[in-house]
């Protein structure tokens, strides 16, 4: 158990008098005077190991959201049980309102929890005190609370201007959908991969194949590139992250297809490892758990012929990728 121990201060009052009690007592002869003496060191000594039981059958159970934000204020609701039933202090920390709980076990209550840093957390640090039953000896205990589910904590949205993908009509084009039926006049916001080249070797100006109309959603596939970010520039690898936030949230609210490509610390292994996923996104969760454990390193290639809807996100901004 990693912990320390403590004197209150009537437990310091009492262990000041214990040393000279003695000795007086001892020199005067006063078998009484040495008998109070004992009993308060005895006292002493049983709050210590009454209050060290104590604190070691303590359990917490922590509940928690799935998913935060950085500086956000996130509930944790604690539960604190002991088979003894006493009075107990808990605390739960890091980055808590770091306030004392006085309560009789079992008791439940919530923290304030505003994390600093990004990432998936499995595990709280609590501590926990006792002076029961005499306030005479303070033990303190620190443990690791394991979570029922991991929390995951994203980086804040960062704004920034979505660059267009063709033309210059004021809106993104991410293309047509659906089968093409013929060939039509090449218009601003038409993608390359239409271009019917035969069709414009004849005619002597672009012509692009015509599909269909669809009620596919567009598909988008949003790629993290943090390849020239240090491990140690967080600063850095947040606001790249914030940008894609910022926008894939406003491609979600716009019905896309998203997928996030990226490099990802896998901590399910004994060994995190770092490897690189597509995953879908279809909600707010999901993006926020992706981003949670994006990590750095991995330079995309280019997009190929299939991926036709490729945004990169990087420091240098977000760029559409052409696919080869």
């Amino acid at each position: 158990m990693r912990g320390s121990i403590s004197l209150t201060s009537a437990g310091l009052g009492a262990a000041v008098l214990i040393v000279p009690g003695l000795l007086i007592g001892i020199v005067a002869q006063e078998p009484a005077l040495i008998s109070v003496v004992i009993g308060f060191g005895l006292l002493i000594l049983v709050n210590a190991v009454w209050s060290l039981l104590i604190v070691q059958r303590v359990l917490l159970h922590i509940s928690h959201p799935v998913c935060t934000t950085i500086g956000a204020s996130t509930d944790l609701r604690v539960d604190v049980t002991n088979p003894v039933g006493a009075d107990i202090e808990a605390l739960v920390h890091p980055d808590s309102d770091r306030k004392w709980i006085t309560a009789q076990i079992p008791a439940s209550g919530t923290i304030k929890l505003r994390p600093s840093v990004r990432g998936m957390f499995t595990a709280v640090e609590a501590r926990v005190r006792s002076s029961f039953p005499l306030g005479l000896v303070t033990i303190h205990r620190w443990v690791v609370v394991p979570l029922a589910e991991p929390l995951h904590v994203a980086p804040r949205e960062a704004r920034i201007d979505i660059p267009l993908q063709r033309g210059d009509e004021g809106v993104a084009v991410l293309g047509r959908t659906g089968s093409p039926v013929g060939v039509r006049t090449f218009h601003s916001g038409d993608l390359r991969r239409d271009i019917h080249w035969p069709s414009t070797a004849r005619v002597g100006s672009l012509m692009v194949r015509d599909r269909k109309q669809s009620n596919e959603q567009p598909r988008l596939t949003v790629q993290i590139d943090l390849s020239r970010v240090h491990e140690n520039d967080s600063a850095t690898a947040d606001q790249v992250l914030g940008w894609a936030r910022f926008a894939m949230e406003k491609f979600l609210a716009n019905g896309y297809n998203l997928f996030l490509q990226s490099a990802a610390t896998n901590a399910s292994d004994i060994a995190a490892t770092t490897d690189v996923k597509t995953i879908p996104i279809s909600s707010r969760e999901q993006l926020i758990k992706a981003l949670a454990v994006a990590a750095v390193g991995h330079r995309f290639e280019p997009p190929q012929s299939s991926e036709t809807n490729v945004l990169r996100v990087s420091p240098a901004g977000l760029v559409w990728q052409q696919t080869i």
